[in-house]
């Protein structure tokens, strides 16, 4: 099988289920009669670029990854980080100081938000860095962190 055709299952796999490991992964082509390696496997999960993220009922799983867009002015109304991503980490609380944004969320959840802020449609976020339960979010204005603050509070 080419690569192009086996990443196109790939992306089938991980659209028709919640695919939280390599090894599903492999076991997925076998179930079609075709051998991959978890080295195989694992070299085109890093090609396509794709993310885990934490699904409704906790447990991550692998995604297309998150387009960004240009580096325009946006307001809130366009932000396209779907809710359930940042839902399911189970966000405490957020608070907003400066250009920084705060996130609480439940301990062993912080680097998958952080994750997703940074691969999300969020472009006056500079970074983001998560620890096990916080999250520091970089904006580049004062403006922007408000209206990022506000967006993830309406979510929480």
């Amino acid at each position: 099988m080419k690569k192009s055709e086996r990443q196109q299952y790939i992306q089938q796999f991980i659209e028709q289920a919640d695919i939280t490991r390599q090894e599903d992964l492999v076991q997925c082509f076998l179930d079609m009669n075709v051998v991959v390696t978890q080295a195989t496997i694992s070299r085109d999960i890093k090609e396509m670029k794709l993310i885990k993220v934490v699904g409704e009922n906790g447990v991550a799983h692998y995604q297309m990854p998150i387009n960004r867009l240009d580096n325009r002015r946006n307001d809130v109304s366009n932000l396209t980080v779907p809710s359930a991503m940042l839902n399911g980490a189970d966000v405490l609380q957020v608070d907003q100081l400066n250009n920084y944004v705060s996130i609480s969320v439940v301990p062993g959840h912080g680097p998958m938000v952080a994750m997703v802020i940074r691969q999300g449609n969020f472009p006056h976020v500079f970074t983001a860095i998560g620890d096990d339960s916080t999250v520091l979010v970089v904006c580049d204005t004062e403006e922007d962190a408000r209206e990022l603050q506000t967006y993830i509070a309406q979510l929480a």
